[in-house]
């Protein structure tokens, strides 16, 4: 009889311990943020994104990709992908894209499944390039009182390189007035005159943080029937009364254009198609994200020439002759892993 009482009180406090344990991760993940990824025809730019995110990012909550194809070989790249990062939820657009996007994009924003208040948007030419930690960003978020926290934007954005249609002509944009704050973080405000190009752009789907209830009537309300749509209606139609921004002193990120897939959307990019970096996918390579660690670009948007590396081999994380933490040494210290193995653990 003794030992069934000692039984039973063990697992009272096994459950206990699970019952707390689920409330600490309940309350942890309402500092996280979520991330919805737009993807088309770019299964090797996703997975470059979804490894620098892997390398570098710390809490983020649930992470969910939209995506679209225009032909098989596109889906089982976009396979591939998914095998590789089995704790991303992948959700492919049907045969009609343009019913389904809004949809989409109201589902798993407004996910009721996910206990985070935050959103994060980002396209698959981004590569994140420092570490950045998420709840540290909401953190400041909430109390500075601003509108976003962008991860493309730091005293090195000077210029914009997409202003004239199809160059990329850097055309002189500077830093605006504002204030630097704690922890190496910069405010400034958008209606302030010294604000121009990337830094009078508060609506962005390139990772930047936002409060899911201050987009709650835009994601409800607005027509878009894609990425690009999407966007531009925010930007052009939805200004936030909220003129604050926050950012770090330096960028994290940076979109790397090397082609453009919507053809009535055309931009600069680097002309590489999307059918050859695909055959580079399929033949075993990847987008070394290596190069672009701590990378110094004086815009969001680069024009950059990407290296391929076999895609079982780990980035070359270099920068000035130096070799940083490889990203097995950094995620061994990471919150993200043990994220990912409890999304991983879901699945089974």
């Amino acid at each position: 009889m003794k030992y069934i009482l000692s039984l039973l009180c063990l697992l009272a406090c096994i459950q206990v311990d699970a019952a707390r344990s689920k409330l600490n991760y309940k309350a942890w993940s309402k500092k996280q943020v979520d991330l919805v990824v737009f993807s088309f025809d770019r299964p090797m730019q996703l997975y470059a994104f979804l490894e620098s995110l892997e390398t570098y990012v710390s809490n983020p909550h649930q992470i969910h990709v939209i995506y679209r194809c225009t032909d098989k070989q596109f889906s089982k790249g976009y396979d591939k992908v998914f095998k590789r990062f089995a704790y991303v939820q992948g959700h492919k657009q049907g045969k009609k894209p343009q019913k389904d996007f809004k949809k989409l994009v109201k589902k798993y924003v407004l996910n009721k499944k996910s206990h985070s208040p935050y959103i994060m948007f980002a396209v698959d030419d981004i590569i994140i390039t420092d570490k950045i930690d998420l709840v540290e960003c909401t953190k400041a978020l909430d109390y500075y009182h601003a509108w976003f926290f962008s991860l493309r934007l730091g005293k090195n954005i000077t210029k914009n390189t997409m202003a004239v249609t199809q160059t990329f002509e850097p055309v002189h944009t500077g830093v605006p007035n504002g204030k630097d704050l704690k922890k190496n973080m910069f405010t400034w405000r958008f209606d302030d005159p010294s604000a121009t190009g990337s830094w009078d752009y508060p609506n962005s789907t390139d990772l930047t943080i936002y409060r899911k209830k201050d987009l709650k009537r835009f994601i409800k309300k607005a027509d878009y029937t894609n990425p690009n749509i999407f966007e531009s209606v925010w930007h052009m139609h939805w200004q936030p009364r909220n003129k604050k921004g926050l950012c770090y002193n330096v960028s994290k990120c940076v979109n790397m254009p090397l082609n453009v897939v919507n053809p009535h959307w055309q931009s600069a990019n680097v002309n590489i198609s999307t059918w050859e970096l695909l055959d580079k996918f399929f033949n075993g390579y990847k987008i070394d994200i290596g190069k672009f660690y701590q990378i110094d670009n004086y815009a969001p948007h680069m024009p950059y020439e990407p290296t391929f590396i076999p895609i079982d081999q780990k980035p070359a994380l270099i920068k000035n002759g130096t070799k940083a933490p490889p990203a097995a040494d950094h995620q061994a210290n990471n919150p993200t892993s043990a994220w990912i193995q409890e999304q991983l653990n879901k699945l089974d």
